[in-house]
């Protein structure tokens, strides 16, 4: 979980969204559902927040300044790539903003719960939904990977359930990154950073510093 406290409901970002309430934390940020004060509909909105920061007032304050910026870069762009991407198994990203020294991620606020969640109440699913769930996200990393992107953290937290449906949507691109040619296709050992996926989920060759990921990767 994210080492600075969440923002206290009431507090208000970008001078247009309400925080509510804490709907989850995790190693790269803190999730708000926030009121649209101009729209009065909910929004998510993801606070980039490292698990070494620390809050000073509204601000956030990283360890690693250097590393921070890298990340607020990166999650820039995914978040422009993103905001083009209009597909029923993704999250839609509706924009990002500045504030408090870090970068937020505005996007459509799901209602349901995370497999993750569904699991942990309900045990083992009946194989012909899983299958059902399945090909809904091969859909879905189809279009990501169509945008250049590779995932590289599917596993049930980053998947979620609407209510009363059983349409599911990817989410958390927290990890993304660009394809590159097959000779830039490197990671490093999960063991010695966090940006490589998570442990029991992360294919083969994200546990070695000389694998090579590509669209396969996320397959997995």
């Amino acid at each position: 979980l994210a080492c600075a406290p969440p923002l206290s409901p009431g507090t208000i970002l970008s001078r247009r969204y309400e925080v509510l309430r804490v709907v989850g934390s995790g190693g790269f940020g803190i999730t708000y559902q926030c009121r649209d004060l101009s729209t009065h509909d909910f929004v998510a909105i993801k606070e980039l927040c490292p698990p070494d920061a620390a809050r000073d007032g509204l601000a956030i304050r990283p360890s690693n300044t250097d590393f921070f910026n890298e990340a607020k870069a990166q999650c820039r762009e995914l978040a422009r790539v993103l905001s083009h991407l209009r597909h029923a198994g993704i999250v839609r990203v509706l924009g990002s903003f500045e504030e408090n020294d870090t970068l937020y991620l505005v996007m459509n606020y799901l209602n349901g719960d995370t497999l993750q969640h569904l699991i942990e109440r309900e045990g083992a699913q009946n194989p012909t939904r899983v299958l059902d769930w399945t090909k809904q996200l091969s859909a879905a990393l189809e279009a990501v990977h169509g945008l250049g992107l590779l995932h590289l953290d599917i596993k049930p937290d980053n998947v979620f359930l609407l209510h009363n449906s059983d349409r599911v949507v990817l989410m958390d691109f927290d990890l993304a990154q660009k394809i590159h040619a097959p000779r830039d296709y490197r990671t490093r050992p999960l063991s010695l950073t966090a940006q490589c996926g998570t442990p029991g989920y992360a294919a083969p060759e994200q546990y070695s510093g000389q694998g090579r990921y590509s669209p396969a990767t996320d397959l997995y």
